[in-house]
């Protein structure tokens, strides 16, 4: 139960991190893109809607992922559980859609940045038609794994033979908060492929990604004297930001690796377990702050706004009290007369420390 709870509380606060950044840089993009990153900010959308979809998702399932041999479970203790295993096997059939979807616009995103470098960006049609073919493998992945779940009782069967403390926890008579989904066997073409799709490209991906960032950083440094101090200003935040995105995808090796140490039987402890979901779940949160920091026209406006927020706490602190009264009379001492103020207060030689 403990390790429930604590489990419950980190997704909340992961969630509510990766909601809420998720639902500014929304905004951001559909309000306040520029035409000069048009093309670029479909991208970046793409990464926000994705990633708060998996907030939204992670909140109603909140699994915890049983795996040893061909066997998986899914320990949901999110909102799922109170419309049963349907439920929670179609949130989680479409959370793995939106990791998945992730790791494949993170490598269109990094390659579209090399592109730019040697042709034009391309067109948005154009843009669309690669993005619906990298879209397919996920797809189909989600077609299938509608038909790769067993019954949840053959489940709870698995788990009382192989996890009898798992099972005393989860069984309907103790807690019947607790759903189960997952499958018996993972030898099935539906599971195979998405065990496989899940896990297999993230290696490759990776090679891939850190392949493209060297590329772009040789380009930039070889070019960098010939570039304006301001070319070069913007040239020096592209690095840091091919540098944080190529950081995030190791919380999705983590989170493949500790699958994969239950799946081979391993390592079975459920830190792991919890910790499984909880890895891919930093990702969504950790993906819209390249965009929010790196990406000028969107940093520019919140730090116009924390100014403008800054001020208004400022003025505030230093207005004085006047007890209810106007600026226009107002008493220093309950016991001296009233004093007369013929213009407002000056603020501005006002400093705010």
């Amino acid at each position: 139960m403990l390790m429930d709870t604590l489990s419950a509380v980190i997704h909340w606060i992961l969630n509510s991190i990766g909601i809420s950044l998720n639902l500014l840089l929304v905004y951001l993009v559909i309000y306040k893109s520029p035409k000069s990153i048009k093309r670029y900010s479909l991208l970046i959308l793409n990464f926000a809607i994705t990633d708060l979809t998996s907030c939204l998702l992670d909140l109603f399932i909140q699994d915890r992922t049983i795996s040893n041999g061909i066997f998986i479970a899914l320990v949901s203790n999110g909102l799922c559980t109170r419309f049963g295993s349907k439920a929670c096997e179609i949130g989680y059939t479409f959370i793995l859609h939106c990791y998945a979807n992730w790791l494949w616009s993170l490598l269109l995103s990094i390659y579209y940045r090399y592109y730019i470098l040697f042709h034009p960006p391309p067109s948005i049609k154009k843009m669309s038609l690669i993005f619906g073919i990298i879209c397919l493998p996920t797809m189909f992945q989600t077609y299938l794994l509608f038909f790769a779940y067993d019954p949840p009782d053959s489940l709870r069967d698995t788990l009382r033979e192989k996890y009898p403390v798992v099972y005393s926890m989860i069984a309907e008579e103790d807690f019947t908060n607790k759903t189960v989904v997952g499958a018996n066997d993972m030898i099935k073409w539906p599971n195979i492929y998405a065990v496989s799709h899940m896990t297999v490209p993230i290696v490759p991906c990776y090679v891939i990604i850190l392949s493209f960032r060297k590329r772009i950083v040789d380009f930039l440094e070889n070019h960098n004297e010939a570039l304006s101090r301001e070319k070069k200003a913007m040239h020096s935040q592209l690095l840091q930001a091919l540098t944080y995105q190529a950081f995030i995808p190791s919380f999705y090796l983590v989170a493949v690796i500790t699958f994969a140490l239950g799946m081979f039987k391993i390592i079975n402890h459920p830190l792991l377990e919890y910790g499984t979901h909880l890895c891919f779940l930093v990702v969504p949160c950790l993906s819209p702050i390249s965009s929010l920091i790196f990406v000028r026209p969107y940093r520019q406006v919140i730090e116009d706004f924390l100014s403008t927020f800054s001020v208004a706490v400022c003025l505030s602190c230093h207005r004085p009290t006047t007890n209810g009264k106007s600026w226009k009379t107002f008493s220093i001492d309950s016991q001296q007369p009233k004093i007369e103020i013929d213009d407002e207060p000056d603020f501005t030689n006002t400093s705010c420390v």
